[in-house]
């Protein structure tokens, strides 16, 4: 019994450490996370507007689209939900899985025959496409001038959080532990840092960025057109928020990647 008890004192004492955490990041992230939720709520749109279909009508390519989009609103939740409680990297590797999700859709596009590639794709120790490749795939179909060096600028984005998300023994070296006097600890729990601050910021920012891209593809291609004016006038605000957001962490903290030692 007296086991159980203090299991319960932890568990209570950390879930205030959480709220504290929450008090302290939530001014900071105030603006990311109100762009985070306009995002999520704009998927919502986007899959509503979709016009409904019986089964056999629906394109292979709509089918891979629609799991992918409602998958990526359920992560970009859980991101925002992380990164106002201090879990900043565990942010970060969700949003790893959302970047893969958005250039997926984007790569597939309208292209059925891509669709029934992914969804026959049964190797469970290799992706569907390398991330690179979709990411070039997804600006080509986009209609992106260059498509290969905004591929190699993205993709530099998510090689920063995938160090987070694989758990890269060099990054979790210097992340994982802090320096106190002459004592080293493990570093666990909520971070309210300015360090941690900057990975929120970069995860959430991403995180938005990638469900415009999402969702304009899924427009584009997915939603009839007398229904997408009032959809694309939110994704523009959502893009110049994006933008805004970017142009304000470049203030605050440069235009090096937070994970900079680390960049490949």
């Amino acid at each position: 019994m007296a086991t159980k008890k203090r299991l319960q004192e932890q568990v209570q004492s950390f879930a205030e450490v959480e709220r504290d955490a929450a008090q302290i990041l939530e001014p900071e992230l105030r603006e990311h996370g109100l762009l985070n939720e306009r995002v999520f709520n704009a998927i919502g749109d986007a899959a509503n507007l979709a016009a409904e279909l019986p089964l056999s009508q629906v394109s292979q390519a709509r089918k891979v689209a629609t799991v992918l989009l409602l998958r990526m609103r359920d992560d970009l939740r859980c991101t925002g939900l992380l990164a106002l409680r201090g879990y900043q990297l565990q942010a970060c590797s969700l949003v790893a899985s959302i970047y893969e999700a958005a250039f997926a859709i984007a790569a597939i596009d309208s292209d059925d025959d891509l669709a029934q590639e992914w969804i026959d794709h049964d190797d469970p120790n290799h992706p569907f496409r390398q991330a690179l490749t979709v990411t070039e795939m997804a600006f080509r179909k986009l209609g992106i001038p260059d498509p290969e060096k905004h591929a190699a600028r993205r993709y530099l984005v998510y090689r920063q959080l995938c160090l987070a998300k694989h758990l890269n023994p060099v990054f979790q070296r210097q992340r994982g532990l802090k320096l106190r006097g002459h004592q080293v600890t493990v570093k666990s729990g909520p971070d309210t840092s300015e360090e941690g601050v900057r990975e929120a910021w970069f995860a959430l920012e991403h995180a938005a960025g990638l469900g415009f891209v999402a969702i304009a593809s899924f427009v584009q291609n997915h939603v009839p057109a007398k229904s997408r004016p009032a959809l694309i006038k939110k994704l523009k605000g959502i893009e110049a928020d994006v933008s805004s957001l970017g142009a304000k962490a470049q203030q605050r903290w440069g235009t090096e990647p937070p994970f900079k030692k680390w960049e490949i």
